[in-house]
């Protein structure tokens, strides 16, 4: 039921019964279902049709090996250009993989959580068009905000990923449940994951000092 409430398809639908029964029960108010009707249709459509822009694409180096992909998240505000010297360092030192890069672009730069099916789709189907093979694992690989974005998404998903990286990002409290008998913390998370943070990694770097 909690995937219902992400954006995409079955959301609109609901959102349509939702204003048919206004309209049945309390007129006056069906403009409110009509509106979040509308916009929830509006940016699935722009996702669809890519008129947000498409994902940028970074083909494998290597003709030889398992095929894997990587969907990069961008962080608040930060273009998906300047991802692509990450990614193609990526490539360069994963020489015994066919692996593809997708760079998705958000709606304004600004990963929102609710948004993240679209844009795995759209990554998905850009994938897929330059050659990924179908059900080739993909990794993903988040900065700052979209950290945030890309674990809610993985944690109700979980099926998408084989892991993600959260770089100049962590782990929210909302996946804490409590310490064990030695005093350890205890996460409630379904898939492997990295946390990389610099000294100089925005908000951060506390993170980043800690655990160095």
């Amino acid at each position: 039921m909690a995937r219902l409430f992400w954006l995409g398809w079955p959301l609109a639908l609901a959102l349509t019964a939702l204003t048919l029964l206004l309209v049945l029960l309390f007129p006056a108010a069906a403009w409110i279902g009509a509106a979040l009707t509308l916009a929830v249709v509006a940016i699935v459509l722009i996702y669809r049709f890519g008129w947000n822009g498409t994902p940028l694409l970074l083909q494998p180096v290597v003709a030889e090996g398992p095929a894997l992909a990587v969907v990069v998240i961008q962080g608040e505000g930060i273009p998906p250009e300047r991802y692509q010297p990450v990614a193609a360092a990526i490539q360069r030192h994963v020489p015994d993989q066919r692996l593809w890069v997708a760079i998705p672009r958000f709606l304004g730069d600004s990963p929102i959580p609710r948004e993240m099916p679209l844009v795995v789709e759209q990554a998905q189907r850009a994938l897929r068009h330059a050659g990924l093979p179908p059900g080739s694992p993909c990794l993903f690989i988040a900065h700052s905000v979209g950290g945030i974005a890309i674990q809610k998404y993985l944690k109700a998903f979980p099926e998408q990923g084989i892991g993600q990286v959260l770089m100049g990002s962590f782990l929210g409290r909302w996946n804490l449940r409590g310490l064990d008998a030695r005093g350890r913390t205890l996460i409630d998370y379904p898939l492997p994951m990295l946390t990389l943070a610099g000294t100089l990694d925005g908000l951060a770097r506390k993170i980043g000092r800690a655990h160095v």
